[in-house]
């Protein structure tokens, strides 16, 4: 997910500009809007009047794109030095902030910090319940607040993924349906490790072959999620010759669908390939001409 960086606003000290994010039922990222946010003391029915919230108000709009009240639960995050992402337990679905300066990140991290060492020290849950996953200095950044690519995380944060075995096709299904966006290009380096997307792809064509309608679900699911990861090397690997129609196939298996489709039926027998332009080499008309003809076919369908 890359949306387009939208134009600088004047800023009135105290608000920090933001791109808002909620996590939908596919396992996405929505894009929310852009807007600036600011913290405070706030009223919310059944809490305290000292409550403090964050407020994002839209840029151009002025509209209420978030109202979200600190709590002293541990749901924060802060990832990379422009994100923070936390649980939010009143909407039921997880919030990312990405900021535009690292500066404004840092400030509204350091009051959520606040508020959570504030919480009663007599309580027997007091404890700092905001996990900082980025330590280090607040550098000049190159205007791109939207980038998402953390290499390495936490430790007790890195997705992990099961086995690539008949058994674990839900879990990896799952696992791959809730990969926060700032972990997709590990996730996309642990799909690309040796003999793993091999693996899965003979799965999928053992549960072909035994006519085995949920774990064929199954891979539907998480072959629709390894492409919503959207890394070019990983996509690359996938419409490889040797792979590119099991995926293919794995699509052919949507559950929300009375029926099977019939998509490597039709890219066999229906998809012509047209030569425009005369090629002279004899390589390029090899086999990896025909590979890149056919990468080119299945990325415009």
């Amino acid at each position: 997910m890359q949306p387009q960086q939208s134009g600088h606003a004047q800023q009135s000290p105290g608000l920090h500009r933001v791109k808002l994010y909620k996590l939908n039922e596919t396992g996405g990222w929505d894009d929310k809007g852009t807007g600036l946010v600011s913290i405070g003391p706030m009223e919310f029915a059944n809490h305290a009047s000292n409550s403090v919230g964050l407020v994002v108000l839209g840029e151009e709009t002025q509209k209420m794109l978030m109202v979200h009240r600190i709590l002293h639960e541990d749901i924060y995050n802060r990832q990379d030095e422009t994100i923070i992402t936390w649980t939010d337990p009143d909407i039921g679905t997880d919030v990312a902030l990405s900021f535009q300066e690292g500066q404004g990140c840092n400030a509204i991290w350091q009051h959520i910090v606040r508020v959570q060492n504030d919480a009663d020290p007599k309580h027997p849950d007091h404890r700092r319940r905001v996990i900082d996953e980025f330590d280090g200095p607040v550098g000049h950044l190159d205007g791109d607040y939207l980038h998402h690519d953390v290499a390495d995380m936490a430790g007790a944060a890195h997705v992990e993924l099961p086995a690539a075995e008949t058994a674990n096709l839900e879990e990896i299904a799952k696992v791959l349906a809730h990969v926060p966006p700032m972990q997709r290009e590990r996730v996309a380096q642990l799909l690309m490790t040796p003999n793993y997307l091999r693996k899965l792809l003979d799965i999928f064509r053992q549960c072909e072959d035994l006519e085995d309608t949920p774990s064929l679900h199954h891979m539907f699911r998480l072959m629709r999620s390894i492409i919503m990861l959207n890394d070019t090397q990983l996509l690359d690997e996938l419409l490889k010759e040797e792979h590119v129609m099991g995926v293919i196939g794995c699509l052919e298996y949507d559950p929300d669908l009375q029926a099977p489709q019939q998509h490597r039926n039709f890219l066999q027998t229906a998809v012509v390939f047209k030569e425009v332009v005369p090629i002279t080499s004899q390589v390029r008309r090899g086999a990896q001409g025909r590979q890149s003809a056919r990468q080119a076919s299945v990325q415009q369908s």
